[in-house]
């Protein structure tokens, strides 16, 4: 469920959402069979773990659009479910 609902806010917004595996803060939840999605804030950036480590805020706002509507429909899928 989590997944095909992030694949829909993506559709909304015109994003392509990228599948793949990496080593993330969803290793844990993943480890112990608990669905979970690794999310970025929007922005851009490289060099990640090395002294020449960026980021660019620019186009911030899609990122934190992209995660509040997740949020907001996964809200509303828990409310009908109950």
């Amino acid at each position: 469920m989590l997944l095909e609902t992030l694949k829909a806010v993506d559709r909304h917004l015109n994003l392509r959402t990228d599948l793949r595996l990496g080593s993330t803060d969803a290793n844990i939840p993943l480890s112990l069979g608990v669905p979970a999605v690794s999310l970025g804030a929007g922005g851009d950036g490289g060099g990640a773990h090395t002294r020449g480590e960026w980021y660019s805020a620019v186009n911030r706002e899609l990122g934190l659009r992209r995660v509040v509507l997740l949020v907001l429909a996964m809200l509303e899928w828990a409310k009908s479910s109950d």
